[in-house]
């Protein structure tokens, strides 16, 4: 049985930054080139990117269909799904506790 499922992958970065007594946002540089494609298998999903600055983010938190489904460091681009279940992602980056 093959999986077939719409996709959808939205990244969003985001850090909190301290500078003397005021806080403000500093964007955490996003992925490029954001691709998603089906395993050789057919039921594989496969997500990559490409990401310069590892050193801004601890890692990539991935959300499949509304929850978080696996987290990864941020020097890793390709996550691959072997759940064969039917669902959309998203990507954001996390530094510490902040998450974008």
């Amino acid at each position: 049985m093959k999986c077939k499922a719409p996709f959808l992958v939205t990244v969003t970065f985001c850090v909190i930054a301290l500078l003397g007594s005021r806080a403000f946002a500093l964007p955490v540089p996003a992925p490029t080139d954001l691709q998603i494609a089906a395993g050789m298998n057919g039921t594989d999903v496969i997500l990559s990117w490409s990401y310069i600055h590892s050193d801004s983010a601890d890692g990539f938190i991935i959300y499949k269909s509304g929850s978080v489904f696996d987290s990864i460091p941020s020097d890793t681009t390709v996550y691959v799904d072997y759940s064969c279940s039917v669902g959309y992602y998203w990507i954001t980056a996390y530094k510490g506790v902040e998450e974008s």
